[in-house]
């Protein structure tokens, strides 16, 4: 438990039979034995993973049911997420899954990774939109870009346009050989819900000049 993991870049059919199970588990078992090496007693499952998984690592603890010929089964596994995780890798743990005659097949995660409304994955990047105020572009501000580590601060030159995108080294995803991608803030513009009067007024003046 906790050890022994691979990762796979190609994920074969799920199995026929599925079982229920906890924190978002689905899976099955009965696949024969073939080409791929894989055992009667191997099970298959999904494991879904947010971002900040990704990025933090560590170990997530499981509980999960599958049927065993008449019976239900509970099993309770350590999983250490390893580096270079991404949607649709899929992990091994060895000795995992079903026991029979003193042996135990392998459980294999594939990963699906919940979508999150603030961040774009591009590879190893990561790309966040983030508005600011026109006047903030304009003349240059200090602001607080999102990520799933905590909000970085970062200097916005004057004449900032929409769409610029400013790279924060380091702060997007793990890969497996070391080291991290980027996150990208994607500068998007807006204006507060309800103008004054005289802030109307002076944007009037501002369309003048030019």
């Amino acid at each position: 438990q906790g050890a022994g993991f691979e990762q796979f870049g190609e994920f074969s059919d799920f199995f026929k039979s599925m079982f229920g199970g906890a924190q978002g588990f689905e899976g099955a078992g009965g696949m024969e034995e073939g080409e791929g090496g894989r055992s009667p007693l191997d099970m298959e499952a999904e494991l879904q993973l947010s971002v900040e998984d990704l990025i933090r690592g560590g170990h997530k603890q499981l509980s999960f049911s599958y049927r065993a010929g008449r019976r239900t089964e509970t099993k309770e596994i350590n999983v250490k997420l390893p580096k270079g995780l991404r949607d649709g890798t899929t992990i091994r743990l060895r000795g995992q899954g079903k026991e029979a005659g003193g042996r135990a097949g392998d459980l294999y995660l594939k990963v699906s990774l919940q979508p999150d409304p603030r961040f774009e994955i591009d590879g190893d990047d990561l790309r966040v939109k983030v508005d600011v105020l026109p006047w903030d572009a304009a003349l240059g501000s200090e602001i607080s870009v999102p990520s799933p580590t905590g909000a970085v601060t970062i200097k916005l030159a004057p004449g900032t346009s929409a769409g610029r995108q400013l790279r924060i080294p380091g702060r997007g995803l793990p890969r497996k050989e070391g080291g991290h991608g980027d996150l990208y803030a994607v500068i998007t513009l807006s204006l507060p819900g309800k103008l004054s009067p005289q802030q109307l007024d002076l944007f009037k003046q501002l369309k003048n000049s030019f």
